[in-house]
């Protein structure tokens, strides 16, 4: 082949790893974005690329348990489903996640650190920007908080996606600070992620804060060994805990007589009456994407779009045996996960961060069956797995 035939393939394939990264990444840091914003294209641009790239040879055989279960998994629950013709968009949409694994694996076997740091230097950059140029605009406002949350209500569904697309800029400065060398990068990093921690404070979302708490002690269960791991764990199960103790609470009135219910409030009724709902059909479930339809899941007259809390969304849409098949399902998308991955490099460090985070966030907010929390933990799966070589290397 002549020299300048192979110079010219080189550069296709750069070009064609750069592109899969850049959409790759771009997805995972806003996915909580409507799909106008070209999170849809950046997926399947992502997705087309990863099986030119070849992804797809080999990942059957690691994750035919998973897939088998996951088919499985919807199969009984469109036949157990009081809808079962909702429980397809749904179902598309957990394929759809898992299907993000195959760019991220893509990304890890193919793309060198320097590629990755530099486009998430970029990416996160222009959110950090964009985050700055909101509140500079709403800084004079009489009530910040109320103005952005309209402005979000406004440009990009509801300021829930604003935040978590805030939270993941911020897990992700945190990894690029811990991985940076350079001193003096290091330090603009950190301006950035104190202003990112300022702005989720001035929005208010309590929720996010339990979630990044949750992530910072699992990180602890992994980085620490002994005493420092127990600690840590033990800070996951007590963060656990003290929302499901203050939503016991809540539910059984623990709010002043005559006001109205407040957004915690309102997720302590809607967990009560799920539960209530729960032990009527406690073994299928009513099906996947069910809940808005199931006229007994109103409250107070009001019917939910979802319920805010996607464990109790899953034993609800599922049922017992469906969530024990869904935890099988995904045990055998994790099983492959690399904890010296997560130590040694930031892309992945990252992807366990993210899929933790949206673990923690979904106890207070987020819709399980979407592409929001599923493909964040898809991501996040694809990008911590041992990659096939060391696999193999390991087996021999």
């Amino acid at each position: 082949m002549a020299p300048t035939t192979v110079g010219a393939a080189n550069e296709r394939g750069v070009v064609e790893r750069t592109i899969v990264l850049v959409c790759t990444l771009y997805c995972l840091l806003l996915i909580a974005l409507p799909s106008t914003y070209g999170t849809s294209v950046a997926w399947l641009v992502a997705l087309v690329g990863a099986l030119r790239g070849g992804v797809w040879q080999g990942f059957y055989e690691r994750y035919r348990v998973a897939l088998w279960v996951m088919f499985g998994l919807v199969l009984v629950n469109a036949l157990a489903a009081r809808f079962p013709a909702k429980v397809a968009p749904g179902a598309g949409e957990l394929i759809r996640s898992v299907s993000f694994m195959l760019p991220a694996m893509y990304v890890m076997q193919h793309c060198s650190r320097h590629a990755v740091v530099l486009v998430l230097k970029a990416l996160v950059g222009l959110i950090v920007a964009a985050c700055v140029a909101i509140y500079a605009f709403y800084a004079g406002s009489a009530d910040v908080m109320s103005a952005i949350y309209e402005w979000s209500l406004v440009h990009i569904g509801n300021v829930h996606n604003l935040v978590n697309v805030a939270a993941m800029a911020l897990l992700a400065l945190v990894v690029l600070a811990a991985f940076e060398p350079n001193r003096w990068q290091r330090a603009v990093l950190f301006i950035l992620l104190g202003f990112m921690l300022w702005f989720l404070v001035v929005l208010e979302s309590e929720g996010t804060f339990l979630a990044l708490l949750i992530t910072a002690c699992a990180w602890g269960c992994v980085r620490f060994t002994g005493g420092f791991r127990m600690l840590s764990g033990l800070g996951v199960v007590v963060g656990v805990l003290a929302y499901a103790s203050l939503m016991v609470w809540l539910g059984a009135g623990g709010t002043a007589s005559g006001e109205s219910p407040g957004s915690f409030e309102i997720r302590a009724m809607i967990n009560a009456r799920l539960l209530e709902l729960v032990a009527e059909q406690p073994w299928f479930g009513y099906g996947i994407n069910s809940f808005k339809y199931v006229a007994e899941a109103a409250v107070d007259g009001v019917m939910y779009i979802h319920p805010h809390q996607i464990y109790l969304e899953a034993l609800f849409s599922f049922g017992v045996v469906g969530c024990i098949a869904l935890a099988a399902m995904f045990w055998g998308v994790f099983r492959l996960s690399s904890r010296q991955l997560i130590l040694t490099e930031p892309l992945p460090l990252l992807g366990f961060l993210a899929a933790v985070y949206m673990a923690g966030k979904g106890l207070s907010d987020m819709k399980l069956m979407s592409v929001q929390p599923l493909g964040i933990f898809m991501l996040g799966a694809g990008l911590i797995a041992l990659p096939v070589s060391c696999r193999r290397s390991c087996e021999k």
